[in-house]
């Protein structure tokens, strides 16, 4: 799909020459911008083999189809960093500015849009070659989140699965990441949730704990609690300067 494309763009920002497939509130589903090729079952949680009768959270997509996705959106820059390593866990964060488009709107005019997707390795969450590339695990599953996250892509990635000890039930996580954040920050878990319920955030009416939050959206979530504390942090220092 991507090999016959010619990269140019229309006032939408969308490819010239790519049919797009949109959902029902008029935005592009980039769900199914997504070559079946990079699509394959989850074994930990089917034995079906046909992609087309199995449910999305049964299925796993690879890292190349992140890649052509990203791709088709279109970005201007992305990086990754590395702001932890030890032989034991690494922590990696991938950062895009994606090109504006129709669906980034502000006022009348597109916008880019900045974007991150942070992950973890390490030996309880990986699994065979992947216990000894730690790095290069940990940047991956960094970008998947990047891309995931922002186009709203309800398939976990390949990168993303440790195992079957790391995958045998995706709602559940024996090392959550977001519990820390908010212990560390001292927010109390009924307090995180009424946000998220204000914030519309899909499910989260039925949370009764972090454990019950899918894996998916931890680090989404992540992202939005740090984001609510710089700004109440910002505040305070202006409060304080009047």
């Amino acid at each position: 799909m991507i090999k016959t494309l010619t990269w140019q763009r229309d006032e939408k920002g969308l490819l010239e020459d790519l049919e797009y497939s949109f959902k029902p509130n008029g935005r592009v589903d980039w769900r199914k911008m997504i070559s079946p090729e990079y699509i394959v079952p989850n074994r930990e949680r089917t034995q079906e083999t046909d992609i087309s009768k199995i449910e999305d959270k049964d299925l796993l997509l690879l890292l190349q189809g992140f890649k052509e996705v990203a791709q088709i959106r279109g970005y201007s820059s992305f990086s990754t960093t590395v702001p932890y390593a030890s032989p034991e866990f690494v922590v990696a964060v991938t950062q895009f500015k994606w090109l504006p488009n129709f669906e980034t709107q502000e006022g009348s005019a597109a916008i880019s849009i900045v974007t991150t997707g942070t992950a973890d390795a390490h030996r309880n969450n990986t699994s065979g070659f992947g216990s000894a590339f730690l790095t290069t695990i940990a940047e991956n599953r960094s970008f998947v989140r990047a891309v995931r996250n922002f186009l709203n892509i309800p398939i976990l990635g390949q990168d993303e699965v440790g195992g079957s000890q790391a995958t045998t039930n995706t709602n559940e996580s024996t090392d959550n990441p977001l519990g820390e954040l908010l212990k560390n920050n001292g927010i109390a878990w009924e307090s995180f949730k009424n946000k998220m319920i204000k914030l519309n955030v899909e499910g989260a009416v039925d949370w009764v704990s972090v454990d019950s939050i899918p894996n998916n959206l931890i680090f989404g979530l992540m992202e939005r609690v740090k984001a609510i504390l710089a700004a109440a942090k910002a505040k305070k220092a202006a409060e304080a300067k009047q």
